[in-house]
């Protein structure tokens, strides 16, 4: 693939207190996996991305950035091809965390 490393939780006890703190309910889940389906889709590449409103009152942004109601994340672009032609086999590299 790219060459980047993942970080897998092997010890069922890490997993579980994650599942737990991080996945409370459905709707939590659904959030999570559409933030994460729209980080690897790219949307956010090159554009704002509007505050929630838990980082509105946890980080206080109101008080130090008055009107301020979305910020730059630095999201890499996540093109199908990292390099090479989609159309030439021989000189393409997929980005395999875009197609799987």
């Amino acid at each position: 693939g790219s060459g980047a490393e993942l970080v897998v939780w092997y010890h069922r006890q890490f997993w579980e207190a994650a599942d737990s703190h991080l996945f409370k309910g459905a709707e939590a889940s659904n959030k999570l996996h559409m933030e994460l389906a729209e980080y690897f889709s790219g949307k956010w590449a090159g554009s704002p991305k509007p505050h929630n409103d838990l980082l509105m009152k946890c980080v206080q942004r109101e008080k130090f950035f008055p009107g301020e109601s979305e910020g730059e994340r630095m999201v890499p672009a996540q093109p199908l091809a990292l390099s090479g032609s989609l159309h030439k086999s021989d000189e393409r590299q997929l980005n395999v965390r875009r197609l799987t």
